[in-house]
């Protein structure tokens, strides 16, 4: 179990890579990193994340787990899916959707040879 930490920043390049800064810098599991903007986001597989300032939640967590490599694919789908239910509760929506599609076609397990270091 970890104490998590809350870290706020207007705009920086990416919470993904200052997470990985942070990490690096000795940082403990459960920081995490809010950025109202993402001047250089970047999802899975290295793609660009397009983060304009107030349009959305951006963040990152430091993780340490515990898990064998082959488990760390589940991390994702667990987190997105409790971040989902959280929304749906907490803010009495009714369905969440990105871009028009409903969470199951978001939130779905990585491909299992898919390297779990771009989670």
């Amino acid at each position: 179990m970890f104490t998590p930490t809350i870290l706020r920043i207007d705009s920086l390049d990416s919470t993904n890579l200052e997470a990985a800064r942070q990490a690096k810098a000795g940082a403990g599991e459960g920081l995490c990193i809010v950025a109202r903007e993402q001047t250089a986001g970047r999802g899975r597989l290295d793609r660009r994340w397009l983060s304009p300032k107030d349009a959305g939640l951006y963040l990152s967590i430091v993780l340490r787990p515990q898990l064998e490599l082959s488990h760390w694919p589940l991390i994702s789908l667990v987190a997105g899916l409790a971040v989902s239910d959280a929304l749906l509760q907490t803010c009495d929506l009714k369905v969440i959707s990105v871009n028009g599609n409903l969470p199951e076609s978001w939130l779905r397990p990585l491909k299992p040879e898919m390297d779990p270091r771009l989670l």
